[in-house]
């Protein structure tokens, strides 16, 4: 297998558990009732990156649309997209031959805090939450609104 397929596919099983299926050949989820976009990224010369296309945020509600970045080899990024659409805008979006319109995004893991921006913006950055395997999927129904917020829920590891 690739590693490009690996990466694809790497801790789907968390999403299948809560009832998510995979839509097509994309990194879209669904349950029937609620959305997530889920890449999968690895390191890239020392970097973390993922592309979102426009055509699958068009087919998504991002009025309560979530991503769960699923970073290889077991943490991950769970955020309301209405938390980071200043990353989405048509002014940083690029356009290639064979993806169409998308936005890349880099995923700066540091050691106290992880920040999301955008490739042709680095100035817009979003501190974001780092989940590791046994607190995701409880970080996953917080945002979806299926599961209250308490003192014990998972914070950034």
């Amino acid at each position: 297998m690739s590693k490009r397929m690996e990466t694809r596919d790497h801790n789907v099983g968390i999403l299948h558990k809560l009832g998510f299926w995979r839509i097509g050949n994309t990194s879209m989820f669904s349950d029937g009732k609620s959305s997530i976009l889920s890449p999968g990224v690895s390191e890239n010369n020392g970097k973390y990156w993922f592309d979102v296309r426009q055509v699958n945020l068009n087919r998504l509600d991002v009025s309560t649309l979530v991503f769960v970045i699923r970073i290889v080899p077991d943490k991950f990024v769970v955020e309301k997209f209405i938390n980071l659409d200043n990353l989405f805008t048509e002014r940083v979006m690029d356009n290639r031959p064979n993806s169409g319109n998308v936005w890349g995004i880099y995923v700066d893991i540091g050691s106290i805090r992880t920040v999301l921006y955008n490739i042709k913006a680095s100035d817009r950055k979003n501190p974001v939450y780092l989940f590791e395997l046994d607190t995701v999927s409880a970080a996953i129904r917080i945002a979806l609104g299926r599961e209250k917020l308490t003192e014990e829920s998972p914070r950034e590891q």
